[in-house]
């Protein structure tokens, strides 16, 4: 994966937010450590659009480097990957309520009851 040398960093940041995501949510708990590693690999090159790019069966590498079944590294990646949306789409709503949220929305209030305007 001579090709993959550029990405290199971006993928092991990648990688390592993906494994704690992984670590977080009960669904990867069937899963060995080595096929979430792998799977994580795959979703980040993914994301980076290698194996589109470079016509690289990534599948392959990664099945001879873990001997897990390519299915199972598939069906993890594509947990992963639909985890990380979820958390995308989850993290733009929280900003979308925060950008029309009243900065202040109390209202003045007097414990004086008797109506005066001034």
């Amino acid at each position: 994966m001579d090709t993959a040398k550029p990405f290199v960093d971006i993928v092991i940041k990648h990688c390592g937010t993906f494994i704690g995501m992984c670590a977080r949510d009960y669904k990867f708990c069937s899963y060995k450590p080595s096929v979430i590693a792998g799977a994580s690999i795959a979703a980040a090159l993914n994301g980076l659009e290698y194996a589109a790019i470079y016509k690289y069966d990534l599948f392959n590498k990664l099945h001879a480097i873990t001997g897990s079944k390519k299915e199972v590294l598939k069906a993890c990646q594509e947990q992963i990957e639909a985890m990380v949306e979820g958390h995308k789409r989850q993290r733009k709503e929280m900003d979308y309520q925060n950008m029309y949220e009243k900065p202040y929305d109390k209202t003045a209030e007097s414990d004086d009851n008797t109506n005066c305007w001034i």
